[in-house]
Order: C-alpha cells, then structure tokens, then sequence
C-alpha cells in the first residue's frame, strides 16, 4: 500500500513531504486486520482464546512448551501470571505472528514476543514489520533466544541434559540416561509436550531451578514482576 502511494505522489514538488506522511499513514494503518485475520480470529480469538481480550497484558510465544514454562516461571517467581492478569499466546497454533501485535496495539494491551533464535524468527518479525510496524515499536518487545537455538537446544547450552535424562528417562524409556547426545536430542525435541509436562512441574516448585531456565523468559517474567 505504502509503495503504491508513494508512486502515485512521485512527481510532487515536495515529494519527500508526501513519503513521510504515508509513512505515517502505514503506521497508523498496522491495527487494522485483513479479512484473513478475521477469519483466523473468528475462530482462535472467539472460540479457543477468549480470555486474551479481558488480560492487561500478553505474551506471544510460538508453540505449548514455552507456554507451561512460562506459566512455571511465573509460579515460581511469585507472578501467577493468570492471578495478574497476564495472557500467554501460543501464537504459532493460534493464528499468525503479526496479527496479535497489531491487535494488542488496537486494543492498547502491552505485548511482549519470544521466539527461537532461528531462521523462523527473522520470518516472524518480518510479519509485523509487513504491517506497519517499525523496528523502534519492537524496542523491548521482540526478544529471541540465542542464535540458531530452539527450546531444547537452549535448555541443553544452559547446562540442563542431566534433568533432561532424567525426566526423559520416565517420559521416553530408560534409554535416553544414556543414548548418544544427538540421539538424544532428537528424542527430546520429538516430545515437547512430554518433557515439558514433568519439567515445568518441577519449575514451578523450585525457584532456584526457575532461575537457571533460558535467561530470555526469566527475565521477562522478572521485569513484569516489576511492573505490576
């Protein structure tokens, strides 16, 4: 849309005038949703994620593992994040990355995004790019973990496998205590939800372990404490 009306105005004796107000114009423009989103929205909003529009706040994360080791997180570190008010979206199963950014900015809701440290990342903040947004609107609210790393690659750079052996050991079979590392890894990451389960339990009661989780979510979690 920018572009186009950027052509239109091409020939105009203040042309650099005219660039800046239709810039304006797009930023203005990101809250506003295509018939795609409404679509997507008319089922992942209404019906599966309701609750989202009475939060003071959401987190967009990508997939169900960051979501139990956030709402762990919370626990841990005494933000229930449900007690405050505070919505963590599994955006990859509920739709796009862009359209709850610009949705959040409509309803005049703080956001906040964590994705991998991979490929997919830079793809997702293209998304909200491609809607208006700037990269200074993403200043404090677009935050990934390390390069080329996903959960479990974080996890086990943090120092974790041997928990990770262990609750794979009663999720997967005894054979993860000891099967090659690369073999393991590929185990772990094909039972997301199964690691996950038993380790956020173990979040939630241990502090002390809370801390040691990927520094990206730990230190949200601890500046939203903050916050309220």
């Amino acid at each position: 849309m920018d572009n186009a009306l950027a052509h239109c105005y091409r020939n105009d004796a203040d042309a650099g005038a005219r660039q800046a107000e239709i810039a304006a114009l797009r930023h203005k423009c990101r809250v506003l949703p295509t018939v795609d989103d409404e679509n997507e929205l008319g089922f992942h909003g209404r019906r599966v994620r309701g609750e989202i529009f009475f939060a003071r706040r959401w987190i967009l994360v990508e997939g169900v593992t960051e979501y139990l080791l956030l709402h762990a997180l919370g626990n841990a570190l005494n933000l229930p994040l449900d007690t405050h008010g505070i919505a963590v979206i599994d955006f990859q199963q509920s739709g796009s990355a862009g359209i709850y950014p610009a949705l959040a900015e409509a309803f005049g809701i703080p956001w906040h995004m964590i994705t991998d440290g991979d490929q997919e990342a830079a793809k997702f903040r293209q998304q909200i790019l491609d809607r208006g947004f700037t990269e200074n609107d993403l200043t404090g609210k677009f935050t990934t973990l390390s390069q080329d790393h996903d959960l479990e690659d974080q996890l086990l750079a943090d120092g974790h496998e041997q928990l990770l052996r262990e609750i794979m050991g009663t999720v997967g079979g005894q054979t993860a205590l000891t099967c090659p590392f690369d073999e393991f890894k590929r185990r772990l990451k094909n039972k997301k939800t199964g690691y996950m389960g038993a380790l956020s339990l173990r979040v939630a009661a241990d502090r002390e372990l809370a801390v040691k989780m990927p520094a990206p979510l730990v230190d949200l979690i601890k500046s939203l404490g903050g916050a309220v």
